[in-house]
This record gives structure tokens, C-alpha cells and sequence, in this order.
């Protein structure tokens, strides 16, 4: 007696359905999705941290070159203006007095994040107000 292709079929397709409710065509992808879920969260946290650092080094240096031109506008010196900048953990890169006015800029530097650093500079200017 053969078995006509139809019967084979529905056969086939039977045995499909009971295996697909047993879930064996499924086994380990819980696993998988998990890995990548934790690489993604990793490589989130990596990119906030460094996000962090560069925030936090444009603010340093931002600071200083404030704190640095109000030094400097009080004693009309770039000396002044330095000092406040190197002890606010910036670097000095300019300092300009014309007149009243001082303009300071500062730099600082992030930390080594992958291998990569960067320099962020801020500039300030001190005085009496324009008209």
C-alpha cells in the first residue's frame, strides 16, 4: 500500500506542529539573548562613561578660565590668571590684558578612555560690563 503525498503532507506537518509546541526548535536562544543583551548594556555604559569624562573636563575647564580671568581682572595680571587656572586642573593657553579687560583661556585634558584623549578649551573674559 503507498502513501499518497498528501497523507505524507499532513503527516509532516503534524509532526512539525507537536515539535514546535515542544519547543525544541527554540533551545539556547535564551542563552544567546542574554549575551547580547549584556554586550549592548556593556557597550552603553562604556559610551556614558566616556560621555561623563568629556562633560566633566569641559566643565574643568570652563571653570578655570572663569576663576582666571575674575583673578586676573582683580590684579589686572596674567600671572594671577595663571596660578588660579593651574590650580583649577586646567592648563594656561592664552592670557590677554587690554586695557581693564583680561581674556583667559584654559584647556583640560580627559582621561584615557579606549585609548582615546581629548583636549577641551574654554574661554573667558573679565571686566567691566560693555556698552
Amino acid at each position: 500500500m503507498k502513501c499518497r503525498p498528501a497523507t505524507a503532507v499532513r503527516i509532516l506537518a503534524a509532526r512539525w506542529r507537536r515539535e514546535r509546541r515542544a519547543g525544541d526548535h527554540e533551545r539556547g536562544i535564551a542563552s544567546m539573548l542574554t549575551v547580547a543583551m549584556a554586550a549592548l548594556l556593556l557597550m552603553v555604559a562604556v559610551v556614558a562613561v566616556g560621555m561623563g569624562q568629556v562633560i566633566a573636563s569641559r566643565h574643568t575647564a570652563a571653570a578655570a578660565a572663569d576663576l582666571g580671568a575674575l583673578a586676573g581682572a582683580v590684579e589686572a595680571s596674567c600671572a594671577a590668571a595663571t596660578r588660579v587656572v593651574i590650580a583649577n586642573d586646567a592648563e594656561p593657553v592664552d592670557c590677554t590684558v587690554t586695557g581693564s579687560d583680561v581674556v583667559v583661556t584654559a584647556a583640560s585634558r580627559t582621561h584615557t578612555l579606549l585609548g582615546l584623549r581629548w583636549t577641551l578649551r574654554s574661554t573667558a573674559r573679565a571686566g567691566p560690563a560693555r556698552r
